[in-house]
């Protein structure tokens, strides 16, 4: 299906949302045909579980050949914003507080090394995050942050209510497509 998307006009799309859609390593190659055939986003949304938190860094990190050098350029050189909604910023159930932000701070950081600067991270309705993970993205002065500022740490029960609704529907998904007010606000 990716490989396919790769075929239609998309060479000019400057916001794209990624919604429950897994980074899966066996698709990589189809990704990377994808991302590479859409080099003018410059806003990025991706929204509820899956991704995981591993899947956004390693996409944020992911290089493409440059077709005029040997050199490898990060996919979305235009990048500027990034909205992470209903993202797990970490498991209920885990002791690694602060890992995913770390990876992040870190991605950012080395596509700014390489001249793809972040510029703003939109935090919507994220879960099992608070105003120390904020904090931390903004002392390190990776990016611009602007905050819902909403608190919501699962306890096992939501945690088993997310894992029955995996098992009735492939992506756990009932609710609606983002829209573009759901974006920067």
């Amino acid at each position: 299906m990716l490989a396919g998307l790769c075929n239609l006009p998309i060479r000019d799309v400057a916001l794209l949302t990624l919604r429950e859609v897994p980074y899966l390593k066996v698709a990589r190659p189809a990704w990377l045909a994808l991302f590479k055939a859409m080099p003018n986003i410059v806003s990025l949304s991706i929204a509820s579980d899956p991704p995981c938190t591993s899947d956004i860094i390693s996409l944020l990190q992911t290089h493409i050949e440059a077709a005029d050098s040997q050199k490898e350029k990060p996919i979305m050189p235009k990048l500027r914003r990034l909205l992470l909604q209903e993202i797990r910023f970490q498991e209920y159930h885990t002791d690694e507080d602060g890992t995913f932000v770390a990876g992040l701070c870190a991605a950012i950081k080395a596509r700014r090394k390489g001249g793809r600067k972040l510029e703003k991270l939109h935090i919507k309705k994220c879960i099992n995050m608070d105003e120390d993970d904020v904090l931390q993205l903004e002392l390190e002065e990776v990016v611009e942050v602007v905050w819902d500022g909403e608190v919501e740490y699962e306890d096992e029960e939501d945690e088993e209510e997310d894992d029955y609704l995996d098992d009735d529907d492939a992506y756990g998904f009932y609710g609606r497509p983002l829209g573009p007010r759901d974006l920067f606000y």
